[in-house]
């Protein structure tokens, strides 16, 4: 068992096509490259086939793998709007599709 990811249900505060998303991962798989693969497919798939128009993920900063995924792939990074101890990123599916043109989901 690797981990789970996905996208979160929409909240009255959003709209269908901005979605939250999470991954949790197993230890075992830590620094294994797999959290970066997970990470792009899944937005690959929500940008390509969900027709979301964003994507978001809130984190702990002291998680500097997390931030490492988001900077390479091209996310807005920012303190976040719930808590002064958590950070927040976003990526369009315009932007995302810009720096990550390799990924494609059929």
């Amino acid at each position: 068992f690797l981990g789970v990811q996905g996208f979160l249900p929409v909240t009255k505060e959003q709209s269908v096509s901005q979605r939250e998303f999470g991954i949790l991962l197993n230890p075992a798989a830590f620094g294994k490259g797999i959290a970066y693969e997970s990470v792009s497919s899944m937005l690959g798939y929500g940008f390509q086939r969900m027709g979301l128009s964003d994507a978001f993920a809130y984190y702990n900063p002291l998680n500097i793998a997390v931030e490492k995924i988001a900077q390479h792939l091209h996310f807005h990074l920012s303190d976040s709007p719930r808590k002064a101890d958590e950070r927040y990123c976003i990526i369009s599916a315009s932007e995302f599709s810009a720096h990550n043109s390799e990924i494609h989901i059929d």
